[in-house]
């Protein structure tokens, strides 16, 4: 299982946009902190055969954080099996994208974030 980095780019006007490129097998994307956006769309793209991927937040600040699935506005966890795009009703402080131990390749995962 690798940690992938993000790249967040702020785009001015209270937005901005994080992305984790390429995860593969088990990885999980490095937390990113959230601050002050709360208005944040994902979208995910790439091959995943057999594997999930999951929008996790967590509200710690240690080292090693406690993981919770996100969930949208109709109150379901932002799961992907296949390329997709949905808004994150949860803010937490940090979010990060975590593949399960399915076969995948290449899932890229982007999310644009507004102040609201």
């Amino acid at each position: 299982m690798a940690e992938i980095n993000f790249d967040f780019k702020n785009l001015g006007n209270d937005s901005g946009t994080v992305e984790w490129p390429a995860l593969d097998g088990d990885d999980t994307g490095r937390w990113f902190p959230v601050g002050s956006f709360n208005d944040n769309l994902v979208q995910i793209t790439g091959t995943f055969d057999s594997n999930t991927l999951t929008m996790q937040g967590s509200n710690d600040d240690a080292d090693t954080k406690t993981a919770f699935t996100l969930t949208d506005y109709l109150g379901l966890d932002v799961t992907f099996t296949a390329a997709g795009a949905v808004s994150i009703k949860d803010a937490p402080k940090y979010i990060r994208p975590s593949l399960g131990s399915g076969a995948s390749s290449a899932v890229n995962v982007k999310m644009t974030l507004r102040k609201s």
